[in-house]
Protein backbone atom coordinates (compact mmCIF):
# COMPACT_ATOMS: atom_id res chain seq x y z
CA UNK A 1 0.00 0.00 0.00
CA UNK A 2 2.85 2.34 0.88
CA UNK A 3 4.49 1.67 -2.50
CA UNK A 4 1.21 2.32 -4.32
CA UNK A 5 0.88 5.64 -2.48
CA UNK A 6 4.41 6.60 -3.59
CA UNK A 7 3.56 5.64 -7.17
CA UNK A 8 0.37 7.71 -6.99
CA UNK A 9 2.38 10.63 -5.66
CA UNK A 10 4.93 10.29 -8.49
CA UNK A 11 2.20 10.03 -11.12
CA UNK A 12 0.46 13.14 -9.83
CA UNK A 13 3.58 15.21 -9.17
CA UNK A 14 3.52 16.51 -12.74
CA UNK A 15 -0.02 17.81 -12.41
CA UNK A 16 -0.66 21.49 -11.89
CA UNK A 17 -0.90 22.51 -8.24
CA UNK A 18 -4.49 23.70 -8.29
CA UNK A 19 -7.48 23.51 -5.99
CA UNK A 20 -9.32 21.23 -8.43
CA UNK A 21 -6.45 18.74 -8.70
CA UNK A 22 -5.96 18.63 -4.93
CA UNK A 23 -9.70 18.09 -4.41
CA UNK A 24 -9.72 15.29 -7.02
CA UNK A 25 -6.77 13.53 -5.35
CA UNK A 26 -8.35 13.78 -1.90
CA UNK A 27 -11.67 12.51 -3.23
CA UNK A 28 -9.93 9.53 -4.85
CA UNK A 29 -8.20 8.67 -1.58
CA UNK A 30 -11.42 9.13 0.40
CA UNK A 31 -13.47 6.93 -1.93
CA UNK A 32 -10.81 4.20 -1.90
CA UNK A 33 -10.04 4.24 1.83
CA UNK A 34 -11.93 0.98 2.50
CA UNK A 35 -10.13 -0.81 -0.32
CA UNK A 36 -6.79 0.59 0.83
CA UNK A 37 -7.36 -0.62 4.39
CA UNK A 38 -8.51 -4.08 3.24
CA UNK A 39 -5.31 -4.28 1.22
CA UNK A 40 -3.41 -3.41 4.39
CA UNK A 41 -5.09 -6.39 6.12
CA UNK A 42 -4.13 -8.68 3.21
CA UNK A 43 -0.52 -7.52 3.36
CA UNK A 44 -0.40 -8.05 7.13
CA UNK A 45 -1.87 -11.53 6.53
CA UNK A 46 0.85 -12.27 3.96
CA UNK A 47 3.57 -11.17 6.37
CA UNK A 48 2.15 -13.30 9.17
CA UNK A 49 1.76 -16.45 7.03
CA UNK A 50 5.09 -16.23 5.19
CA UNK A 51 6.96 -18.29 7.78
CA UNK A 52 4.96 -21.50 7.96
CA UNK A 53 6.78 -24.77 8.66
CA UNK A 54 6.66 -26.08 5.07
CA UNK A 55 7.80 -22.92 3.33
CA UNK A 56 10.69 -22.93 0.91
CA UNK A 57 11.49 -19.21 1.08
CA UNK A 58 12.66 -18.85 4.65
CA UNK A 59 15.03 -21.44 6.10
CA UNK A 60 13.22 -21.75 9.41
CA UNK A 61 9.48 -22.17 9.65
CA UNK A 62 7.22 -22.65 12.66
CA UNK A 63 4.40 -25.11 13.14
CA UNK A 64 2.33 -22.34 14.77
CA UNK A 65 2.26 -20.55 11.40
CA UNK A 66 0.06 -21.65 8.50
CA UNK A 67 0.19 -20.73 4.82
CA UNK A 68 -3.56 -20.38 4.30
CA UNK A 69 -4.63 -18.60 7.49
CA UNK A 70 -3.16 -16.78 10.45
CA UNK A 71 -3.25 -18.97 13.53
CA UNK A 72 -3.98 -17.51 16.94
CA UNK A 73 -0.24 -17.83 17.60
CA UNK A 74 2.23 -16.48 15.07
CA UNK A 75 6.04 -16.32 15.03
CA UNK A 76 7.72 -13.45 13.17
CA UNK A 77 11.50 -13.70 12.66
CA UNK A 78 13.98 -10.86 12.47
CA UNK A 79 11.95 -8.40 14.52
CA UNK A 80 14.40 -7.90 17.36
CA UNK A 81 17.89 -6.51 16.78
CA UNK A 82 20.41 -7.61 19.41
CA UNK A 83 23.68 -6.63 17.75
CA UNK A 84 24.40 -3.42 19.66
CA UNK A 85 21.57 -3.13 22.11
CA UNK A 86 18.15 -4.65 22.27
CA UNK A 87 15.81 -2.85 19.92
CA UNK A 88 13.38 -3.40 17.08
CA UNK A 89 14.81 -3.72 13.58
CA UNK A 90 14.07 -0.49 11.74
CA UNK A 91 12.23 -2.21 8.88
CA UNK A 92 10.15 -4.29 11.29
CA UNK A 93 8.56 -1.18 12.82
CA UNK A 94 6.65 -0.53 9.58
CA UNK A 95 5.51 -4.16 9.39
CA UNK A 96 4.33 -4.17 13.00
CA UNK A 97 2.52 -0.85 12.55
CA UNK A 98 0.81 -2.28 9.47
CA UNK A 99 -0.40 -5.26 11.50
CA UNK A 100 -1.80 -2.91 14.15
CA UNK A 101 -3.27 -0.66 11.45
CA UNK A 102 -5.14 -3.64 9.99
CA UNK A 103 -6.47 -4.63 13.42
CA UNK A 104 -7.55 -1.06 14.15
CA UNK A 105 -9.35 -0.89 10.78
CA UNK A 106 -11.27 -4.06 11.62
CA UNK A 107 -12.42 -2.39 14.85
CA UNK A 108 -13.34 0.83 13.06
CA UNK A 109 -10.39 2.76 14.54
CA UNK A 110 -7.28 4.53 13.30
CA UNK A 111 -3.78 3.47 14.28
CA UNK A 112 -3.48 6.68 16.32
CA UNK A 113 -6.44 5.53 18.45
CA UNK A 114 -4.79 2.24 19.48
CA UNK A 115 -3.78 2.64 23.14
CA UNK A 116 -0.77 0.27 23.01
CA UNK A 117 0.63 -0.70 19.61
CA UNK A 118 3.03 -3.60 19.18
CA UNK A 119 5.97 -1.21 18.69
CA UNK A 120 5.07 0.88 21.75
CA UNK A 121 4.68 -2.26 23.86
CA UNK A 122 8.03 -3.71 22.75
CA UNK A 123 9.79 -0.41 23.41
CA UNK A 124 8.22 -0.15 26.88
CA UNK A 125 9.18 -3.76 27.66
CA UNK A 126 12.77 -3.18 26.48
CA UNK A 127 13.04 -0.05 28.59
CA UNK A 128 12.13 -2.08 31.68
CA UNK A 129 13.90 -5.35 30.91
CA UNK A 130 17.00 -4.37 28.85
CA UNK A 131 18.83 -7.60 27.95
CA UNK A 132 16.71 -9.70 30.30
CA UNK A 133 13.69 -9.61 27.99
CA UNK A 134 13.98 -13.04 26.35
CA UNK A 135 10.75 -14.96 26.86
CA UNK A 136 9.11 -12.31 29.04
CA UNK A 137 5.34 -12.07 28.49
CA UNK A 138 4.02 -8.59 27.66
CA UNK A 139 0.94 -7.22 25.88
CA UNK A 140 -0.23 -4.73 23.32
CA UNK A 141 -3.83 -3.81 22.63
CA UNK A 142 -4.38 -6.77 20.30
CA UNK A 143 -1.68 -9.31 21.21
CA UNK A 144 0.09 -11.15 24.01
CA UNK A 145 3.76 -11.28 23.02
CA UNK A 146 7.15 -12.73 23.82
CA UNK A 147 10.40 -11.62 22.21
CA UNK A 148 13.51 -13.79 22.09
CA UNK A 149 17.23 -13.10 21.72
CA UNK A 150 17.41 -14.90 18.37
CA UNK A 151 15.21 -12.09 17.02
CA UNK A 152 11.79 -13.72 16.89
CA UNK A 153 8.58 -12.16 18.12
CA UNK A 154 5.80 -14.53 19.17
CA UNK A 155 2.29 -13.06 18.92
CA UNK A 156 -0.96 -14.44 20.27
CA UNK A 157 -4.27 -12.79 19.38
CA UNK A 158 -6.09 -11.69 22.54
CA UNK A 159 -9.54 -11.39 20.91
CA UNK A 160 -10.77 -14.53 19.11
CA UNK A 161 -13.53 -12.65 17.24
CA UNK A 162 -10.99 -10.12 15.90
CA UNK A 163 -8.68 -12.96 14.87
CA UNK A 164 -11.51 -14.62 12.92
CA UNK A 165 -12.53 -11.30 11.32
CA UNK A 166 -8.89 -10.70 10.32
CA UNK A 167 -8.69 -14.08 8.56
CA UNK A 168 -12.06 -13.60 6.84
CA UNK A 169 -11.16 -10.11 5.62
CA UNK A 170 -7.81 -11.34 4.30
CA UNK A 171 -9.42 -14.32 2.56
CA UNK A 172 -11.99 -11.99 1.00
CA UNK A 173 -9.23 -9.62 -0.11
CA UNK A 174 -7.37 -12.52 -1.74
CA UNK A 175 -10.61 -13.62 -3.47
CA UNK A 176 -10.56 -16.95 -1.63
CA UNK A 177 -14.20 -16.51 -0.58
Amino acid sequence: VRNEMHNLQNDNSRMAFSEGNIAALLETLFLNRGTIMKQCVVEAFDKMTRYHKENRVYVEGWKTNDAWRVNQRVVLPGVMDNRWRSSIHYESKYMLDDIDRGMAFLEGKKLEDVPATIVQSIEAMLKDAHFGFSGVLFESTYFEMRAYLKGTLHLKFKDKALWERFNLTAAEGKNWL
